[in-house]
C-alpha cells in the first residue's frame, strides 16, 4: 500500500513539473525594452512568407527591411527558432528610409508535409520586436 501511494506521489509531481508552463524570459527584449520610446523608430517589415510548394531539403528566400522612421535604428539582430534556418550578414543599424534585403537559407531535411519557421527580428523600432513566419509544404 505505502509503494502505490509513493508512486501516486511520484506521478503526481512529475506530471504538475511537465504539465507547468514557465514563461521564458527573452533576455535581449528585456534589454531592448530600456530603450526611451522617445527614441524609437519605425519599421517596415513582411511577417509573412509563403514558400507554397517546395521540393527540395533547402530553400533560401529573403526578405526587406526598411526603416521608415526619423530616427536611426540601432541594436538590430535576429534569432531563428531552430538551427536549421540560418541568415546573411545583415547591417546593425539603419538610418532613416534606408532598407537592407536579408537572405535566409531553411533546411527542411528532417520535415515532410507542412512547415512553419520563425524568425524574429530585434531592434531600436517599436514594439523591439517582430515575427516573420515562413509557411510551405515539403513534398
Amino acid at each position: 500500500m505505502k509503494t502505490v501511494i509513493k508512486i501516486q506521489i511520484i506521478l503526481c509531481l512529475i506530471f504538475l513539473f511537465t504539465s507547468c508552463k514557465y514563461k521564458q524570459v527573452d533576455k535581449e527584449l528585456e534589454v531592448l525594452k530600456q530603450f526611451p520610446n522617445n527614441k524609437l523608430t519605425k519599421l517596415e517589415l513582411v511577417s509573412y512568407i509563403n514558400m507554397d510548394t517546395v521540393n527540395s531539403k533547402i530553400f533560401k528566400t529573403s526578405f526587406k527591411m526598411k526603416n521608415v522612421g526619423t530616427k536611426s535604428m540601432d541594436s538590430i539582430f535576429t534569432k531563428g527558432i531552430c538551427i536549421c534556418t540560418t541568415l546573411t550578414d545583415y547591417k546593425k543599424t539603419l538610418l532613416p528610409n534606408e532598407e537592407q534585403t536579408i537572405e535566409i537559407t531553411v533546411d527542411l531535411a528532417e520535415e515532410k508535409g507542412n512547415f512553419l519557421k520563425e524568425i524574429f527580428l530585434y531592434g531600436t523600432f517599436y514594439p523591439y520586436q517582430r515575427k516573420i513566419q515562413i509557411v510551405g509544404y515539403r513534398k
